[in-house]
């Protein structure tokens, strides 16, 4: 099941992207 890794792999991404971008 390479579905559930790409959808881990997205919330992961997004959360980073959301983090940095308040960070800054």
């Amino acid at each position: 099941m390479k579905l559930k890794f790409v959808v881990v792999t997205a919330i992961s991404n997004y959360m980073l992207n959301m983090t940095s971008k308040s960070l800054v």
